[in-house]
């Protein structure tokens, strides 16, 4: 498990990637029919004069990957990851996306060393198929919306949990290490307070509110909800909440400040 640092950098670069809004379906994946689509996907843009040799030559690898495992019997997706972006854009955020999944993947030891990237990405996949979390969806099957904010949030819940395990010794490079990491952290302003100290977008927002949830959730055992957080900030509806949660602009500085003020004195901790 990696320190507090690793997992703030994590948090910052899902962050930078929100804009792509990637989704995840969970998937009994039928590789020959995979197989099947890819190649008539390949011949397309064969045929397509606007596609450039790195894109025909990106789709073709994948090709060439899925036809490798079905040779093989090598290791099949569980989570199939798409875009609303053109084709090129797609491909292009994905592969960031599941670069950065992997590391991710690798740094909370969810699997061994050695293993490829694909299952690497997908066991990320499962950590974000939280049943409490607000990305995950159940219409039309089991999905994960907005991967980037997900993993943002859940790089947040893994910030708390690794500062918790610094403070017990348990961390990276403990016990020497779990000095350094809390000095860094609460000199840095971070604490455990929530996911940024002033978080500024929708999903530097969700990612502070899930942060805090599961911060309370560690440190309690108990599950609050966003209804908890708003009546914490004597709201008497949602309303007030949500249009600060999705930066709307009539949101008044007094209620950024009362939905702080939630977060920096941990009411539900008291």
């Amino acid at each position: 498990m990696e320190d507090v640092s690793f997992w703030r950098d994590r948090e910052r670069r899902f962050l930078a990637m929100t804009d792509a809004r990637l989704m995840g379906m969970r998937s009994d994946a039928d590789i020959g029919q995979i197989l099947a689509d890819n190649s008539d996907e390949l011949l397309r843009i064969l045929r397509a004069p606007e596609y450039t040799a790195e894109h025909v030559g990106t789709v073709a690898g994948g090709v060439g990957h899925v036809a490798g495992l079905v040779l093989r019997g090598e290791y099949v997706w569980a989570w199939n990851i798409s875009g609303k972006a053109d084709a090129i854009t797609n491909h292009v955020q994905v592969d960031h996306f599941k670069t950065e999944s992997a590391l991710s993947a690798r740094g909370a030891d969810l699997v061994a060393i050695g293993l490829a990237d694909d299952e690497a990405v997908d066991r990320w996949l499962d950590a974000l198929a939280d049943p409490h979390s607000p990305y995950m969806k159940r219409s039309g099957g089991e999905w994960i919306d907005d991967l980037a904010a997900a993993s943002a949030a859940h790089c947040a819940k893994l910030a708390v949990r690794a500062y918790d395990m610094a403070r017990a010794g348990t961390g990276v490079n403990a016990p020497q290490g779990a000095q350094a990491d809390v000095g860094q952290t609460e000199s840095a302003g971070i604490g455990l307070e929530h996911s940024t100290v002033n978080p500024e977008t929708p999903a530097e927002r969700r990612a502070a509110v899930d942060a805090y949830i599961e911060e309370v959730y560690v440190k309690t055992d108990r599950r609050i909800t966003r209804k908890d957080i708003w009546k914490a900030a004597r709201y008497r509806t949602r309303s007030e909440f949500e249009r600060w949660q999705r930066c709307d602009p009539k949101t008044t500085p007094s209620a950024h400040q009362r939905f702080m003020r939630v977060f920096t004195e941990k009411r539900h901790l008291k």
